[in-house]
């Protein structure tokens, strides 16, 4: 027996008409180039499943994880480069006292564990 597509999970059962919200509505248009047999397997799975191939698409979208670059973990990444910027700053302009640098570079690594433990799963 042929195990199905991962991403016939995500299909809907049964396709039915309803009057979409404006942002639902569905006016823009994607345009890719696939292989033939890239495009082979889409058409077959759409075949199966009796839907279109947009369907397939669109179930694609639901089927890939988001990602784990949110908001909180670029505004981490940001205080880092800022705390680079000031300890390059302070080297640049003069010696920075030594108490500082430390201070800068275990900011750092706090910001860079605390992502680290934010990505595990």
């Amino acid at each position: 027996m042929e195990t199905p597509h991962p991403l016939v999970k995500f299909l809907p059962d049964a396709t039915y008409k309803r009057i979409r919200p404006a942002l639902e509505r569905r006016t823009e248009r994607v345009v890719m180039l696939v292989s033939r047999p890239e495009k082979g397997c889409l058409l077959s799975m759409a075949r199966e499943r009796g839907c279109e191939i947009s369907t397939i698409l669109r179930a694609a979208i639901d089927a890939v994880p988001p990602t784990r670059m949110d908001g909180e973990v670029l505004s981490e990444l940001h205080k880092v480069g800022a705390n680079l910027s000031l300890l390059l700053r302070q080297m640049v302009y003069g010696a920075p006292e030594q108490a500082e640098v430390i201070v800068l570079l275990v900011q750092i690594q706090e910001i860079y564990q605390r992502i680290l433990e934010d990505l595990e799963p």
